[in-house]
């Protein structure tokens, strides 16, 4: 690509982030939403642990993210990279977990821009649970809940930064879209809490130790399907370690999940309130 015109597009690339910002988070409002299950099937366990796809900073498509990125907002394949190399899913050494029935355990210390990655396939499934519990034993830059994660550069997440603070941020178009929405969230280290995502392709649950920590409606689901990743990353100087157990999906199907927006935000109500309000 021309450096001439690469600067342009990079300059503009910068230019649309606040746009592509505020379009985003414009479609969210928090949600409450109730939905009823008629029926679902699940997998759980060693089976779940036994599924994930193990990746670290080895792995290309975290080593040129970037270049992901920037494929995702320039589509025109003039504009793209496209050396097939930066692109291979190459296989990386599970060098930072141990499988161990149905824990695993991630660790990794004294490094760089460290990423532990742990995507699990859940089969194209729409409208889901998934749960598990995690002991954190240190404080790092982002425990991730990644889920319609489609490519390192197409996901939602539920993101505890620092210990912080949780967002939920969007990455797609091109663009790290954090903090659409955002809580002050900390974790007690070293002690056992439980997660539990929700997931239709409109109304999200994020659930730690039987609380909802974060609930919103997607006026425009921007990504309506993928895989669940669970990612530990650190910036600088890494001290990484989480253990993870009881995974748990539950694919649910001929569900109803209401939620009516009224002036003071938006409300939910189970179809029997529902039919009241017609019957008055």
């Amino acid at each position: 690509m021309n450096k001439l015109l690469f600067v342009i597009l990079y300059r503009l690339h910068i230019k649309l982030q606040p746009y592509y910002h505020k379009k985003y988070q414009s479609s969210l409002t928090p949600c409450y939403p109730n939905t009823v299950i008629f029926s679902h099937t699940y997998i759980e366990g060693a089976a779940l642990i036994k599924s994930i796809i193990y990746k670290d900073n080895e792995w290309n498509h975290i080593k040129h993210i970037s270049k992901f990125m920037w494929n995702d907002l320039y589509r025109n394949r003039f504009l793209q990279y496209t050396n097939k190399e930066d692109f291979i899913d190459n296989i990386c050494p599970e060098n930072k977990i141990q499988r161990k029935g149905e824990t695993i355990v991630c660790e990794s210390h004294n490094q760089i821009n460290d990423w532990i990655f742990l995507r699990i396939p859940i089969q194209g499934q729409t409208t889901y649970s998934f749960e598990f519990k995690a002991i954190i034993h240190s404080v790092n830059t982002e425990f991730q809940l990644a889920f319609n994660y489609q490519s390192i550069s197409k996901r939602y997440r539920f993101n505890l930064v620092n210990n912080r603070e949780l967002n939920f941020d969007i990455i797609n178009d091109g663009f790290f879209l954090n903090s659409l929405m955002s809580t002050p969230l900390s974790l007690e280290i070293g002690v056992q809490h439980e997660f539990k995502l929700i997931n239709t392709p409109q109304n999200i649950q994020y659930i730690i130790d039987q609380n909802i920590v974060m609930s919103l409606r997607l006026e425009k689901p921007y990504l309506t399907h993928g895989d669940i990743a669970l990612i530990a990353w650190d910036s600088q100087n890494s001290n990484i370690k989480v253990e993870y157990s009881d995974l748990k999906n539950e694919d649910w199907y001929n569900n109803v999940t209401l939620c009516i927006k009224c002036r003071s935000g938006f409300t939910s109500f189970r179809l029997t309130n529902l039919f009241k309000i017609f019957r008055t």
